[in-house]
């Protein structure tokens, strides 16, 4: 007879073992503590039972009879003695055993099909045939057809395989899941246990006790006990870190079971963790959305980023099933960060050791066709906007108006699609360098800096833009030189929302900036030495690789940069089309259309009135939304407290060094004339055109952003120290405030402020 039996320790796969099966293999395999046991595979389920009966959905009644016959003639029919002499031979008739059903199709991504089948428990060795028989019929249970139905699965295709364990004696047991549940928080693991088996916790039978640990700094935050504590603050914190290392492990949350004997944690099943809560922060958003966006420009932008979302992960292979990406609260916009978290676990190699990274091109399979096919689209897309920059004044009827706007967001979402991916890879490839940098030298701090001195290898169109800007001396609007950089760059936006003007109709933020000349030669000195030390004894295949990559490295910078300086074209288009729509309506204030939707705006055009008095009461509310900071985190959790502890703010380093100065706050464009050569810039985000300040600054710090953001970028470009992501940081410091920037460590202390 064929072998239908495999051991924890031999090798398989899911068609082979099952979701549950497979897993449990993958972590005995991976070191992991995982009681015994073997695996009766699901080919012998296919070949012995065959195929399944048509399933008439329609009918309730008759669905419903037909899964029953199809569980009793599975546990009618004898498995062959030869089987059973098999898996006796893998057993011992002094314990007990748990008998799990282990579909094909259960503890996949996304469809975990948990409680869809059968597991018992404490089953001796007499009673081994009865129950396995009762798994295999399980996959007719009527809740798991169905299920497979809704998700598209093929019944013909369904299969299932049995896992036989060793029970452990639990003293305590429960489930453990490494996200959140409640919330979709990263760094909160939520633990249920109880005394005894853990069946109790899942089936929610009895009291069970319920902690939560927060990750960050190792504690636990809640403790909400059922019975009389089935677990010690030790064994909580060791179970949370079991939690987080499986995750790490599948590189997705996971949802565990676990038990403990004798003071020892068995791990008893892992599965992916499904139907986590978005979890909405403006971690990623505040860079680009710093502040309240019009009602009109935000309908446009959030369309060109679903559509570029859904491309870039398609393109990828990366599932997330989250969603919606964005949500907006009184005008602020924030970011899915559950979606962000998981697209972190994406990337797709993580480097143990330097020889891994010889896996680095099927890994990163898609980013050189990405690259060269970006810069083909780019050129049509000139055109297109070429054609597209000639906006008659006098249109003729709003039916032409419509057409055009069509053509200008049909032609920019076309483009901004890939772009994402671009944004993406890029921090794929960065994350991936500085594994590499962290097994080469075994620092952190070293890792981060020579991290620094390769990025500054990137030729940055934003840092090539503002020493053109700094070599016109006469920058006025009667001199030739300056109104040709005009031309050239006047698309460039002071915030990202189409209502404001661009750089072509504010010149004057430009007019009075100091801009030094900079040799750059130092940076790229220190970059191509890292390089050289990076590849320097290693095998071929490894220098081959890791060249590769700070190549793409390099590249991918360069053209994060580059996307969006050439997303922005849409700026200027979109707010001159809305301007002349508005004086055609005769409207006292044209851009006040951009306080309508994109629906009322159709609206418009097709022929509806317009209600010119609710557009100022709308303008007058928005105007209203800046005198309100947004809240950090937009969800049921309460918004996080941001503790000053001696004087000294924590962050993200942007950029090495440490510089001491006075504060000069920048919130909007209005704040550049009060710029002093020497300053400490704190301003909530900064887009690329708002770096022409840097270069009168010493010291940068940010709300947002991170070490790939443009803030950082330039800010290593002058050579600036830059600390991102502090939170709060326009409340707690203030104008004139004397304060340290450490971009080293990524803190600020305050020396001399009216808080301390």
């Amino acid at each position: 007879m064929k072998r239908y039996i495999s051991t924890f320790k031999d090798k398989g796969s899911i068609e082979q073992d099952g979701g549950k099966g497979h897993n449990l293999k993958i972590l005995t395999q991976s070191g992991f503590n995982v009681p015994e046991g073997i695996v009766l595979h699901a080919d012998f389920y296919k070949e012995y039972y065959g195929k399944p009966m048509e399933f008439h959905y329609a009918d309730t009644e008759v669905l419903k009879k037909q899964c029953e016959e199809m569980r009793n003639i599975v546990k009618e029919k004898e498995l062959p003695s030869e089987l059973m002499d098999e898996i006796s031979y893998h057993i011992n008739s002094d314990f007990l055993y748990a008998v799990r059903s282990s579909s094909t199709f259960e503890d996949l991504e996304g469809s975990a099909f948990a409680g869809q089948h059968e597991t018992y428990l404490n089953v001796s060795v007499y009673d081994l045939e009865e129950k396995v028989k009762e798994c295999f019929a399980s996959l007719w249970n009527m809740h798991a057809v169905i299920y497979r139905k809704e998700r598209g699965f093929s019944q013909d295709e369904a299969s299932m395989a049995v896992v036989i364990q060793k029970m452990v004696p639990s003293e305590s047991a429960g489930v453990a899941f490494s996200v959140d549940p409640i919330h979709g928080v990263f760094h909160r693991v939520l633990i249920e246990s109880s005394f005894g088996l853990g069946e109790n916790v899942v089936a929610g039978e009895g009291l069970t006790d319920t902690w939560v640990v927060d990750t960050k700094n190792n504690t636990i935050q809640e403790n909400l006990a059922g019975v009389k504590g089935s677990l010690t603050k030790e064994q909580v914190l060791e179970i949370s870190k079991l939690a987080k290392k499986i995750e790490k492990h599948y590189s997705s949350p996971q949802d565990i079971e676990w038990a403990i004997f004798e003071g020892e944690v068995y791990l008893l099943q892992s599965r992916p963790q499904t139907s986590i809560p978005a979890y909405f922060t403006r971690d990623e958003s505040a860079e680009r959305f710093p502040d309240p966006i019009t009602p009109l420009t935000w309908d446009f932008v959030e369309e060109a980023f679903n559509i570029s979302l859904e491309y870039s992960l398609s393109l990828m292979n990366i599932d997330l099933p989250t969603r919606p990406w964005f949500s907006k609260k009184d005008g602020y916009i924030y970011g899915n960060q559950t979606a962000v978290e998981m697209l972190a676990m994406k990337r797709p190699l993580k480097l143990q050791k330097i020889e891994d990274i010889t896996h680095f091109n099927e890994k990163y399979f898609w980013a050189h066709d990405l690259a060269q096919q970006w810069k083909n689209d780019l050129s049509l897309y000139l055109v297109r906007m070429g054609e597209l920059n000639y906006i008659p004044s006098e249109i003729d009827s709003l039916e032409t108006f419509k057409h055009y706007f069509e053509r200008l967001f049909t032609t920019a979402n076309e483009y901004f699609k890939p772009n994402i991916a671009i944004s993406m890879t890029q921090s794929f490839l960065v994350g991936t360098l500085f594994e590499a940098l962290l097994c080469k030298c075994g620092n952190q701090l070293m890792a981060k800096s020579n991290l620094e001195k390769i990025l500054s290898l990137a030729k940055i169109r934003t840092a090539n833009i503002n020493k053109e800007l700094g070599n016109i001396k006469k920058r006025e609007l009667n001199n030739p030189e300056f109104q040709l950089f005009l031309e050239k760059y006047g698309h460039r936006e002071l915030t990202f929302d189409y209502y404001y003007p661009t750089w072509a109709e504010k010149p004057e933020v430009l007019m009075d900036l100091v801009i030094p000349n900079q040799s750059l030669q130092q940076h790229e000195t220190n970059g191509v030495k890292v390089l050289m030390d990076l590849t320097s004894d290693e095998s071929e295949d490894v220098s081959e690789s890791l060249y590769r990559l700070v190549q793409l490295v390099i590249l991918y910078t360069e053209l994060d940069d580059e996307e969006h300086f050439q997303t922005t074209r849409v700026n200027l288009l979109a707010r001159k089309s809305i301007g002349i729509l508005g004086r055609k309506l005769k409207l006292t204030d044209p851009y006040d259309l951009f306080f309508l939707n994109k629906h009322e705006l159709y609206e418009i055009l097709n022929g509806n009135a317009v209600n010119e008095q609710d557009l100022i009461q709308r303008r007058k509310e928005f105007q209203q939304l800046y005198n309100t900071a947004p809240v950090w985190n937009y969800s049921e959790k309460e918004e996080e407290v941001i503790e000053l502890k001696d004087g000294v703010l924590k962050g993200v380093p942007g950029s090495a060094g440490i510089v001491e100065g006075e504060v000069c706050i920048v919130k909007n464009v209005d704040d550049f004339k009060n710029v002093k050569e020497g300053s400490i810039l704190v301003t909530r985000t900064t887009n690329p055109a708002w770096t022409t300040l840097f270069y009168s600054a010493k010291g940068l710090i940010t709300e947002s952003g991170g070490p790939l953001s443009h803030g950082a970028v330039t800010a290593r470009e002058v050579g600036i120290p830059a600390v991102m992501s502090v939170r709060n940081c326009l409340t707690i410091i203030k104008d004139g405030d004397i304060v340290v920037v450490d971009g080293t460590k990524g803190i600020v202390k305050l020396k001399e402020s009216s808080i301390l």
